[in-house]
């Protein structure tokens, strides 16, 4: 299991077990940037790229994650479609600079909550 330590508002690091991670390279972005996280039918995660790692859980498994960063509902950059499992947890990924409007929108997400984190870590 990959581990995946938070920093906290008050400085504190909290580790979280991940099942699946996903190391992107090469993106270049600010910790001020929004990073949208979409997997599948399940979930929309966005928040500021902050320290360059974010997690995103109650997931269920199997996932297929694409990773974005929106500027309002612009994709200015992004992943390839990864599908990933607990046989096979772990991916690392070009960053691809091109712009896609509208990205990764969700119909319905799924009723199901499950108990599975995804971790998303960029590095330079």
């Amino acid at each position: 299991m990959i581990l995946l330590s938070l920093a906290l508002a008050c400085g504190q690091v909290q580790s979280l077990p991940a099942n699946y991670q996903v190391d992107v390279i090469g993106s270049a972005l600010l910790d001020t940037d929004k990073i949208r996280v979409c997997v599948n039918d399940q979930r929309i995660h966005e928040e500021a790229l902050g320290h360059g790692r974010i997690a995103v859980t109650d997931l269920t498994d199997p996932i297929t994650v694409s990773i974005h960063h929106i500027v309002k509902s612009t994709s200015l950059g992004h992943t390839e479609t990864l599908s990933l499992s607990v046989e096979d947890p772990y991916i690392e990924v070009d960053w691809t600079v091109e712009t896609i409007e509208k990205a990764c929108t969700m119909t319905r997400p799924k009723a199901e909550i499950g108990s599975f984190v995804l971790a998303v870590h960029f590095i330079e």
